[in-house]
């Protein structure tokens, strides 16, 4: 049986490369595809460019779900924790919708809110005596994702609570593996897809997180705080890049 050899850092690094890479897509590349289509340009090629960088991007946002359940697990500081989150949002708002919207805007929150909505939801699910309350409580927290049309909605705190509440589960890595499915197939027919050779949607690829999730060792190469703020830091930073970057090549 091999070793699982991916540490917390590395999964943070394929995380932070493949969020990277969907939003030079979703930025960039988005933006050379309105300028070719309001040229009358052939957009075929770039079109094919772009679904490339989105689909590579569905790997992150589940392994960043995976990785704030297991903050929620160790964490000391649960309050720290979500002031962390809470700052990373802050910060990352308005880089955000310049970004992907073009202005700033209210009626689209970036994935940190996403992120800190799932971890409260986590913590108040913990405190619910009984299951039904605890089905009460994800139905809030989804409804409240859902109502602020932050990154991913309620489909966002569905992945938070599917690696939550499967974390100790003998067979999670099937758990998962059907959960993604079901939260990420607009038609729940993915396989069939497979078999009948019609393509899968971009969302769907997010299945394929779980190959470096499930090589999660479980370990820490270092307890630098430097590199604790950096992960954060990185998502805001990244956006305004990005963002000073189209406006440098398209004014």
């Amino acid at each position: 049986m091999k070793t699982k050899r991916l540490s917390q850092e590395t999964l943070k690094l394929i995380a932070c490369v493949s969020m990277l890479i969907d939003h030079i897509g979703a930025v960039i590349v988005a933006a050379l595809l309105r300028k070719v289509n309001s040229g009358g340009g052939n957009a075929e090629a770039l079109l094919e460019l772009y679904k490339l960088l989105r689909i590579i991007g569905r790997l992150a946002f589940p392994i960043y779900c995976f990785l704030l359940t297991e903050g929620i697990h160790y964490t000391k500081n649960p309050g720290r924790y979500a002031l962390r989150l809470l700052i990373a949002a802050v910060l990352a708002e308005i880089p955000f919708d310049y970004a992907i919207y073009g202005d700033i805007t209210w009626q689209h929150q970036n994935v940190m809110v996403t992120l800190l909505l799932g971890f409260c939801g986590v913590k108040a699910m913990e405190r619910c005596p009984d299951a039904v309350t605890k089905i009460l409580c994800a139905v809030v927290f989804s409804l409240a994702a859902k109502w602020a049309n932050c990154d991913y909605g309620a489909k966002g705190i569905w992945t938070i609570l599917l690696f939550a509440l499967t974390r100790e589960h003998s067979h999670r890595n099937l758990l998962q593996i059907l959960g993604l499915w079901l939260i990420f197939s607009p038609d729940h027919a993915m396989f069939l897809n497979w078999l009948n050779g019609r393509h899968m949607t971009v969302q769907e690829w997010a299945v394929l997180s779980l190959i470096p999730i499930s090589c999660y060792n479980g370990t820490k190469r270092s307890g630098s705080k430097v590199l604790q703020r950096a992960f954060y830091l990185f998502y805001p930073v990244h956006l305004l890049a990005l963002e000073l970057l189209k406006l440098r090549i398209f004014g």
